[in-house]
């Protein structure tokens, strides 16, 4: 998931170019960008990268494989 600042955003827009997923969007009433199809974000990480004003963070899910439950086995949980 794709956050954005919207206090330390600019709106220059760097984000919106480089963003090969076509993530973002640019509010032009706003002058600011936001996250608008965080579905197809492939968490590349290049917007956090490119922002000249840190104020894009992406935001990990968690997968099921992570989650361990009490009383399983490490190899269970992994699938294996």
């Amino acid at each position: 998931m794709i956050k954005v600042d919207p206090n330390k955003c600019d709106g220059c827009g760097i984000c919106v170019y480089d963003c090969g997923a076509d993530v973002f969007r640019f509010n032009e009433k706003k002058d600011k960008v936001f996250p608008y199809g965080n579905k197809y974000c492939v968490n590349c990480f290049l917007c956090e990268l490119v922002c000249p004003e840190d104020a894009i963070e992406v935001v990990l899910a968690p997968r099921k494989s992570d989650f361990h439950h009490e009383g399983t086995k490490d190899t269970k949980a992994r699938g294996r």
